[in-house]
C-alpha cells in the first residue's frame, strides 16, 4: 500500500467519526426546535387576548382624547363643561382601575411564566448539548403540561428549580 492509500483510509475514518458525532447533535437540535415551536405557539395563544384588551384600552383612550378635543374646541355652557369633565374623569378612573387591577397582574404573571420557561429551556438545551452521550430517558410532568419523555439529564435540570 502506498502513502495515498493509507491517507485515503485515515481520511475516510475521520469523516465517518465526524458524521457519527454530528448525527446525535442534529437530532437534539431538531427536538429542541420542536419544543421551541410549541412554546412559541403557547405564547402566541396566551398573549393574543392581552393584546386585544390593550387594543380596547387604546380605543377607550382615543375616545377620551376625542372628547377632550371636543371640549377644548367648543364653547359650552358652564354646566355642560362640568358634566363633560365629570364624564371624562369617570372614564379615565374606570380605565385606570381596569388596567391596574386586571391587566398588569395578568401581564406580570405571564411574564414570569415565560421567563421561567425560557430559563429552563435554555438550561435544558445547553446541558443536553454538553452531555449528548446520555441515552437514558424518564417520564416527567411539569405543571399545566403533558407528560413528556426526556433524557435523565433534562429531568435533573427541570426538577432543580
Amino acid at each position: 500500500m502506498n502513502v495515498w492509500g493509507i491517507l485515503a483510509i485515515v481520511l475516510s475514518i475521520a469523516v465517518i467519526a465526524l458524521v457519527g458525532f454530528t448525527i446525535p447533535i442534529l437530532i437534539q437540535v431538531k427536538d429542541l426546535l420542536k419544543s421551541v415551536e410549541t412554546t412559541v405557539g403557547r405564547l402566541e395563544k396566551d398573549v393574543e387576548p392581552v393584546i386585544q384588551n390593550v387594543n380596547g384600552i387604546v380605543q377607550n383612550f382615543e375616545g377620551i382624547t376625542e372628547a377632550a378635543n371636543t371640549f377644548v374646541h367648543r364653547k359650552p355652557k358652564v354646566s355642560d363643561e362640568q358634566n363633560l369633565i365629570d364624564k371624562i374623569k369617570e372614564n379615565v378612573e374606570a380605565n385606570s382601575k381596569l388596567v391596574k387591577e386586571e391587566y398588569i397582574p395578568l401581564i406580570n404573571k405571564k411574564r414570569k411564566d415565560y421567563f421561567y420557561a425560557l430559563k429552563v429551556g435554555m438550561r435544558v438545551g445547553i446541558n443536553t448539548f454538553k452531555s449528548s452521550s446520555s441515552k437514558q430517558t424518564s417520564l416527567i410532568q411539569m405543571p399545566n403540561t403533558d407528560i413528556v419523555v426526556v433524557p435523565d439529564i433534562i429531568k435533573e435540570i427541570v426538577l432543580v428549580k
